[in-house]
C-alpha cells in the first residue's frame, strides 16, 4: 500500500514538472555570443519561420546549461498562451534553421521543440528507439506528451511512464 502511495506521489510531481512546462520553448544550437539579446534571437527565429510571438507575450527568457556540455547553453523561452507555443514549435517544424539564418556565426542546426522534463526526454528516447524496432511510424511530442502511432489509420498511444512502453509490443 505505501508503495503503491509513493508511485501516486511521484505521478503527481511528475504531471506537475510537466505542466510548469506546458508553456516553454526549448532552442538548442544557437552559439552563445557576447552581449547578445535573447529576445532579438527569439524575434528573429519568429520571423524565420514566419511565427512571431510579441515581446509582451514572453514570461522569461533565459539560458540555461545543458546536461554534457556547459559551454552551448540551451534557450528556454516562456510564453503566456501555451497555443502560441504549439503554432510556434510546430512552425519551425517546416524549416531547417542554422544560426547564419540569425546572422549568427556557426553551421549546426538548431532545434525547437517543446521543454522536456530530464525523465521525459530518457522516455522519449526510449519510445523512438522501441517505436523503430516494433516498424511504428510516428513518435512525436506536443504539450509535452509524448505520442506513438503505429500507422496512419492506427490509434495514438500516450506514454506517460516506462510502464506505458509496453503498449508499443
Amino acid at each position: 500500500m505505501l508503495q503503491q502511495r509513493m508511485d501516486k506521489l511521484e505521478s503527481l510531481v511528475r504531471d506537475g514538472e510537466r505542466r510548469s512546462r506546458m508553456n516553454n520553448i526549448d532552442i538548442k544550437g544557437v552559439p552563445v555570443t557576447q552581449s547578445e539579446n535573447l529576445f532579438q534571437i527569439f524575434a528573429k527565429l519568429g520571423d524565420h519561420i514566419k511565427c512571431t510571438i510579441p515581446k509582451e507575450n514572453i514570461n522569461y527568457v533565459a539560458r540555461i546549461p545543458m546536461r554534457h556540455d556547459k559551454v552551448n547553453k540551451t534557450i528556454i523561452v516562456s510564453v503566456h498562451n501555451r497555443y502560441q507555443k504549439e503554432d510556434f514549435v510546430a512552425a519551425a517544424k517546416n524549416f531547417t534553421i542554422i544560426p547564419t539564418d540569425l546572422k549568427l556565426p556557426g553551421v549546426n542546426r538548431i532545434f525547437i521543440n517543446d521543454h522536456l522534463t530530464l525523465e521525459d526526454k530518457l522516455l522519449l528516447n526510449k519510445a523512438k528507439t522501441l517505436a523503430k524496432e516494433k516498424y511504428f511510424e510516428f513518435t512525436w511530442v506536443k504539450g509535452c506528451k509524448i505520442y506513438a502511432r503505429k500507422s496512419p489509420t492506427s490509434h495514438v498511444i500516450t506514454i506517460k511512464s516506462e510502464a506505458d512502453l509496453k503498449k508499443l509490443v
